[in-house]
């Protein structure tokens, strides 16, 4: 019977029976194999257990799925092959594999979409419209707390002169 080997430190549970059948695999408490990490989708994919063949779908997740560093929706996993899910490292185990290390569990860095080109910086030139991760607040709020501070002034001045006004 095939077994799913974490090979991520991070992940408390270490080994997981794939029994025959689908097995889904996510963060979420309900699934078969349950991984409490981040970087798991709550329903990253499923495992096809047919007799020692291991079939595996990615099924939406955020993250991706990896063998190497080529991303797969679909995969045939053979016994002994290390494969990724979102950050974590797993290997499929079996009859005479090996178990691969065990590997420190490290946040990736992704890059930027979109950075500063070096030659923009000498030119001084900057592209119209930059696409960014940061959207611009509106200034609504900026609106009404100016409105409501000019009200408070006139209001504080019509008292200034009725005060004034009642005094003479």
């Amino acid at each position: 019977m095939p077994k799913l080997i974490v090979l991520t430190e991070s992940v408390p549970v270490k080994t997981y029976e794939l029994q025959d059948g689908v097995s889904t695999v996510g963060r979420s408490e309900d699934n078969v194999v349950h991984i409490p990490d981040a970087s798991i989708s709550s329903y990253h994919g499923e495992f096809t257990v047919n007799g020692e063949e291991v079939t595996f779908r990615d099924i939406g997740s955020t993250n991706g799925s990896f063998i190497g560093d080529e991303q797969i929706v679909e995969a045939v996993l053979m016994p002994g092959q290390v494969f990724r899910l979102g950050f974590i490292d797993f290997q499929i185990g079996g009859e005479g594999v090996v178990e691969a290390p065990r590997k420190k569990g490290t946040a990736k860095i992704l890059p930027m979409r979109r950075g500063v080109n070096p030659a923009e910086l000498e030119t001084g030139k900057r592209p119209v419209h930059t696409p960014t991760d940061f959207h611009q607040k509106s200034s609504r709020g900026q609106t009404i707390f100016i409105a409501i501070g000019i009200a408070l002034c006139l209001i504080v001045i019509g008292l200034l002169v009725w005060t004034m006004t009642m005094v003479k």
